[in-house]
């Protein structure tokens, strides 16, 4: 079993570039970690460049002069109640606009980080605390711990995580203390990520739809058909096959009550060889069941250049669901673009400078909704 994942793995990534390869190596070696626990050899040979963008926390200036700083949940008993272990921990970093006061109410986006990365590196990566500074609200980015995951990545595979335990507990319980506690609108709570973080953020929005008031996942696996790292490969590649509509309405059949809307942007590259753009389709099925969106919901496609010419590369195809005037689902599928965040700092992996701005994309689709406590 184990050469016939690593064929498969070799196979696909002789198609990609250099760079690609590379990253593409390193989230694979993770899923290899996992199944293979005597992998020392691939260990000690990927092991210098593994983990260099998840490194320390370098300081990063704030701008516009907010500020910007990190902390450490650790569990109390009153987290106990809601399933937490007491006295597990988990490191956030939080950027606050300048000039907020400790009783405003502005929006929160909560970052989620992808695999080789951490929260500095992603808030660098994604620039989304410039975007914050100039539109007013304030971003969370918890950060997986090494000693939960070498190369801190999210378990979004895991039947636990997915039922709503684990790291999703934690991030939930991290979201109410700020904004109980610095004084965020709890009606304008958005989570967002990248490849695994954005698994994590459709699990927290579907777990947890209470907190979240719209979600932003950029080329994320499909939710709900894996178990294993093996098979959080398979989904990567393959989709979910016959687990996508069965997957969500195991959530929705255990809402105690009818599930709330929970409005999506979706972004993905056409040329994203490490999660394929089956994923992207397939979780477009999915939050059209989560979201009972039909075909007469659909709009028609735009395609938005990404620079002056109409025909420029990195250009996106958009497309909307609709009920009434209020967009609940938008999917941006981004042309050239392989697995990286679009329009970031291209001086840290998994991001791309060409393209649209998936930051102000996201930004954009989130500003308009609330999550009103009678959704519920």
């Amino acid at each position: 079993m184990v050469n016939i994942f690593r064929s498969l793995w070799l196979g696909s990534t002789r198609k990609l570039g250099s760079l690609q390869r590379k990253q593409t190596r390193k989230i694979v070696k993770t899923l290899l970690d996992v199944v293979i626990p005597a992998a020392t050899a691939i260990k000690k040979s990927l092991g210098k460049s593994a983990g260099k963008a998840a490194g320390k926390p370098s300081a990063l200036r704030p701008p516009g002069g907010g500020i910007w700083g990190r902390s450490t949940f650790i569990a109390g008993i009153d987290d106990v109640a809601s399933g937490i272990v007491a006295g597990k921990r988990m490191e956030y970093w939080l950027y606050r606009p300048a000039g907020m006061q400790a009783d405003a109410t502005l929006p929160l986006v909560v970052m989620l980080h992808g695999c080789e990365q951490g929260a500095v590196d992603f808030a660098q990566g994604t620039r989304m605390n410039a975007l914050a500074a100039s539109k007013g609200f304030g971003v969370l980015y918890p950060q997986q711990s090494t000693r939960a995951q070498r190369n801190r990545c999210w378990p979004w595979f895991r039947s636990e995580v997915q039922a709503g335990e684990g790291e999703i507990l934690l991030i939930a319980a991290i979201i109410r203390r700020v904004v109980a506690r610095q004084g965020f609108d709890p009606q304008r709570v958005y989570v967002a990520g990248l490849s695994a973080g954005a698994a994590m953020a459709h699990i927290l929005a579907l777990r947890h739809p209470e907190l979240v008031a719209a979600v932003g996942m950029h080329s994320a696996p499909v939710f709900g058909a894996a178990s294993t790292p093996l098979g959080a490969y398979g989904v990567m590649q393959r989709g979910g096959l016959q687990r996508v509509g069965s997957a969500i309405r195991a959530v929705t059949d255990a809402s105690p009550g009818p599930f709330p809307t929970m409005p999506a942007i979706l972004i993905h590259g056409q040329r994203d060889d490490v999660v394929r753009t089956i994923n992207f389709h397939q979780l477009e099925q999915q939050f059209c069941e989560l979201n009972s969106l039909t075909a007469e919901h659909r709009q028609q496609r735009v395609y938005r250049a990404a620079g002056r010419s109409a025909h420029a590369a990195h250009g996106v195809d958009v497309l909307d669901y609709r009920i009434g005037k209020k967009n609940v689902l938008r999917l941006c599928e981004i042309h050239q673009l392989k697995h990286a965040w679009s329009g970031g700092d291209p001086a840290l992996p998994f991001n791309e400078s060409k393209g649209p701005d998936a930051s102000r994309m996201m930004w954009t689709f989130f500003a308009p909704h609330r999550r009103l406590p009678l959704e519920v």
